[in-house]
């Protein structure tokens, strides 16, 4: 009985700071799914400034279509999914003509093609300049991926062409502190971009990527 009342206190959680996490969750949870609830196809609401966006490697292996968070829920559950966190300006391709004779279960009377889509190797499920997928089944050590704004690709920070990633600006906690990041081909089309100042480049290297500070 002695030993009933040592063990240490748990920590006390306020209703204010119980009342802040949960909008944090529910913040980052918009953010991950561009405000979709996964309820309904978003198809009807066309070409969507920014939404969660997944590609079925078991419909179509090629990477050439990409469905909403319903779709992929409804239309392809147990199929082979490869999550593409958000996308802008798309609209969902579940059950077009890139499916063949399978339909969408939710939103059936679609366009033949989403003429306005973009793809890329992400929707093979490869990522970064190395086309590695993620996670990687084969890395020891599963390594943090920076996404550009631009092309909406994924990066490993060992292949930004940084000698390391300590070159890249951190706070005093250790996260990043730049705005945007963009990948080594955008910033060639934004040629405007070498005019700044403030660009970390690889040291003694050709640059693979700009970091916006």
């Amino acid at each position: 009985m002695d030993g009933a009342f040592d063990d240490e206190a748990e920590p006390v959680v306020t209703i204010r700071e119980y009342l802040e996490e949960v909008e944090e969750r529910e913040l980052e949870a918009d953010l991950v799914l561009g405000g979709d609830d996964g309820k309904e196809c978003t198809y009807s609401k066309g070409y969507m400034k920014r939404q969660a966006i997944f590609s079925c490697l078991t419909c179509t292996p090629d990477g050439n279509a990409g469905v909403c968070t319903a779709c992929s829920l409804s239309c392809h559950d147990g199929h082979q999914i490869v999550e593409l966190w958000t996308k802008r300006n798309f609209r969902c391709d579940c059950g077009n003509s890139k499916f063949g004779e399978f339909y969408c279960k939710i939103f059936p009377n679609k366009d033949v093609e989403n003429v306005e889509n973009s793809y890329n190797h992400n929707f093979k499920g490869s990522y970064c300049t190395c086309g590695r997928p993620y996670p990687d089944p084969d890395a020891e050590e599963q390594v943090e991926m920076i996404q550009c704004c631009l092309c909406e690709d994924w990066f490993h920070e060992e292949h930004l062409g940084l000698e390391s990633s300590a070159e890249i600006p951190k706070d005093d906690e250790g996260e990043p502190m730049y705005e945007e990041f963009i990948c080594k081909a955008c910033s060639e089309v934004c040629f405007f971009l070498k005019l700044y100042p403030e660009e970390i480049w690889a040291a003694g290297k050709q640059p693979d990527a700009t970091v916006q500070i």
